[in-house]
């Protein structure tokens, strides 16, 4: 019988507007996995990734491809035309079948349409997307509606080109340092779970954060701290033997600009 051991590592996720997010998750390290690097880098990944969750994905992209004040929120709703066509093509009243259909309807149909006008236009498109029949405080069931980010120089044609209903938009905005992650919250905070199923939809050319090498914790029961320099912006509770997160804002003055950012993948973590 192969002997357990479990180590603790710590990864550090750069975002293009000074963002970082830093994370401390523990890995069980077989003798077989010790003993093979391709396996400790599959048990290392998959206990990040344990340890992570869609929130924080989306935050990542989201602050590593838009920026506060220049690239926009849009809601799109459905008018009682469109969301009956909706339940015609789905077959059924059922909610969840009703919510495929509607993710059908902004990949399928609403992006591809988008992505014409913006080829034809010699406009770059990025955008990040979920779809929501949920209140996001109460858990209880509310219209179908689609939250999506899009570029700026998308932004009007990501209007223009919703047929279904209704449109609003808004610059996106910020209460931490040009940090998108709130955004990420409320916009995961109002998708239901459905097994296996991913809770955003992204662009292909959407940047990912610059990942740092995984590095063994000094301590297995060291909290996490924020670099000397950097602005906290949120810190998770320390429990001894459970993941934590922090994530904070690197002042550009402190890293060279986003080139020495990206310049610092693999660096050890502190």
């Amino acid at each position: 019988m192969s002997s357990v051991k479990t180590e603790w590592y710590i990864r550090t996720y750069r975002c293009d507007n000074g963002i970082e997010y830093k994370t401390k998750f523990p890995v069980r390290e077989t003798a077989a996995v010790k003993a093979s690097y391709s396996r400790m880098r599959t048990a290392v990944r998959r206990a990040e990734k344990g340890a992570t969750e869609a929130r924080t994905e989306l935050g990542r992209l989201l602050n590593c491809n838009f920026t506060v004040g220049r690239d926009m929120c849009m809601g799109l709703d459905f008018s009682d035309e469109a969301l009956a066509e909706l339940e015609r093509r789905a077959g059924s009243g059922d909610r969840d079948a009703l919510y495929i259909e509607v993710g059908k309807c902004m990949s399928e149909r609403y992006i591809k349409r988008l992505q014409r006008a913006c080829a034809k236009a010699g406009v770059e498109l990025r955008y990040a997307f979920v779809v929501s029949d949920m209140d996001g405080v109460t858990g209880e069931a509310v219209r179908v509606h689609v939250h999506i980010v899009v570029n700026a120089e998308a932004a009007e044609l990501a209007a223009e080109k919703w047929h279904e209903g209704g449109v609003w938009a808004r610059p996106l905005y910020s209460h931490h340092q040009g940090d998108l992650q709130e955004l990420a919250d409320y916009m995961i905070g109002q998708v239901r779970y459905f097994p296996n199923a991913k809770r955003y939809k992204a662009s292909r050319n959407l940047k990912k954060a610059v990942a740092g090498k995984p590095v063994k914790a000094r301590s297995a029961a060291a909290e996490l701290t924020v670099p000397s320099g950097c602005v906290k912006i949120f810190r998770s509770e320390y429990h001894a033997g459970r993941p934590q997160h922090i994530r904070y804002w690197r002042p550009p003055e402190r890293t060279g600009g986003a080139a020495r950012q990206r310049g610092s993948r693999g660096k050890k973590a502190n």
